[in-house]
């Protein structure tokens, strides 16, 4: 299986085609079985950030394929996962739990114990076109690209690997 994820990665780079989505999540479920089995070697960043929070990298041979990060706060969180290769983000997953406030705002008797919450999950692969997915639960509830997102997203992602760049603790 790790051979096949340096070759399929190798002949991209080398010939700088994009992969295919199909490609990509053969590349997601190599890095995610390569992480289950703790092949990759893990290090988190020390340090809290507003565009991650609690960030950890997974390294292939001193390559980092993958980033996860845990922000939370009050009545919320969000999560972030990033495949990668050689600075080329291939896939994003975006997760956020978050109080619905803004029902509430005009209500000056709400009882917080009753607050609602909203589940989204954004799934972005970065193919040869971009395929953009949300989801309330199991529920697909646009297919339509939130370019504003995706570009936080990427800058995120990148703020994250920087991050790891600097400064990573042995998390093993």
């Amino acid at each position: 299986m790790r051979l096949l994820l340096i070759v399929l990665l190798f002949s991209t780079n080398v010939f700088s085609q994009s992969l295919t989505e199909k490609e990509i999540n053969a590349y997601v479920t190599t890095i995610d079985s390569l992480r289950e089995n703790n092949t990759l070697i893990k290090y988190w960043y020390p340090q809290i950030h507003y565009c991650g929070g609690s960030v950890y990298g997974y390294y292939l041979n001193d390559t980092l394929v993958y980033i996860e990060s845990k922000y939370s706060a009050e009545l919320g969180y969000t999560e972030e996962t990033v495949y990668l290769f050689n600075d080329i983000y291939y896939k994003v997953i975006f997760y956020a739990h978050q109080a619905e406030w803004g029902k509430y705002k005009n209500d000056p008797d709400f009882d917080e114990s009753k607050m609602t919450y909203t589940d989204t999950t954004y799934t972005i692969i970065f193919s040869e076109k971009i395929i953009f997915k949300k989801y309330s639960g199991n529920k697909l509830l646009s297919e339509t690209a939130d370019s504003e997102l995706i570009t936080d997203l990427l800058n995120c992602g990148q703020m994250m690997k920087e991050f790891l760049d600097k400064e990573k603790i042995n998390a093993e």
